[in-house]
């Protein structure tokens, strides 16, 4: 199976067992893939290994697991984002991928309200979009 095929059937099962939390869907983004249920971002596919977002608390679940954080390089230094590898039971035991996604989802959309409409505030001075609305 190429790399390819190998994502793709990646996205394949995530799509059809994140059913049970809302409605998933994936995107291609950044040379991977975010994943989503009911539009929140609960984990992103790279390398052919899924990563769930995490918080500080849930982090260290994933730690004491030894399940690593998910991290590139940016400016020659390694720069972690807030997804963790996924525990490999959640591939073939419905209740334990429940569990650990309901949790990403959970902390996924906390994050989404903190943000708020501080969120839209920093695309648009980003992109130099000023409005009314930011």
């Amino acid at each position: 199976m190429s790399s390819k095929e190998g994502v793709q059937a990646l996205i394949d099962f995530l799509l059809a067992e994140f059913q049970v939390l809302g409605i998933p869907r994936a995107r291609a983004m950044f040379g991977g893939h975010g994943v989503y249920i009911d539009d929140v971002m609960v984990g992103l596919i790279a390398d052919e290994q899924l990563y769930l977002k995490v918080d500080k608390k849930l982090a260290e679940r994933y730690a004491k697991r030894g399940l690593p954080p998910f991290q590139y390089e940016r400016n020659g230094k390694p720069f972690r984002m807030s997804y963790c590898l996924a525990p490999p039971e959640i591939f073939n035991e419905a209740a334990a991928l429940e569990d650990w996604v309901s949790q990403s989802l959970k902390v996924a959309r906390s994050a989404r309200a903190k943000r708020g409409a501080r969120g839209f505030v920093m695309v648009a001075a980003a992109t130099g979009n000023r409005t009314s609305e930011a």
